[in-house]
């Protein structure tokens, strides 16, 4: 069994279930460097999660798990995820506060500072807090050429297609 290691850089990707589709392609372009975790902001619907088959290490996170390099960790149904101690929580999203990625990003931001990334895909739910926690811990993001409107705290974040986001992905463990 190989030695899995502690990663060092975390990617916390945003896609919501109508882009799970185009996620399958967007993985199997992640190439693992033994350096950095991704983190799946949101559920998937189970055909999406049957549908990924290449790429990294695909894990539905579990409780307290440490983010290991070159896996990919999926939340599970009806929950929401932070960053804690470079290991996984999940709760249930409470309806009052910010979206549960933006959650995820700012407790990302807080734990790796600029280790920690945020891609944003066309569609996902944001409040614009976690960019802006990301941002203020020297984190980088980036968001999706294809977003009709741009959320709040993503003003300032380039914009790529799908595919560059992914290259961008590949090549921040060697910034």
């Amino acid at each position: 069994m190989a030695h899995e290691s502690l990663a060092t850089y975390v990617a916390i990707i945003a896609a919501p279930n109508s882009a799970a589709w185009r996620l399958t392609s967007f993985i199997a372009g992640l190439e693992p460097r033994g350096l950095t975790a991704y983190v799946l902001a949101a559920p998937l619907p189970h055909t999406a999660l049957e549908a990924l088959d290449s790429g990294p290490i695909r894990v539905l996170a579990q409780e307290g798990e440490p983010l290991l390099a070159d896996h990919w960790y999926l939340c599970p149904p009806q929950s929401a995820l932070r960053v804690v101690a470079r290991h996984l929580e999940i709760y249930t999203p409470d309806t009052t506060s910010p979206a549960a990625f933006d959650a995820l990003l700012a407790s990302a931001a807080g734990e790796c500072g600029e280790r920690a990334s945020g891609g944003l895909l066309s569609g996902a739910e944001t409040d614009g807090s976690g960019a802006a926690a990301l941002c203020g811990a020297g984190g980088a993001s980036m968001i999706d050429a294809a977003a009709t409107d741009i959320p709040p705290g993503w003003q300032d974040a380039p914009r790529a297609s799908a595919e560059t986001i992914m290259a961008w992905l590949n090549q921040l463990s060697v910034r």
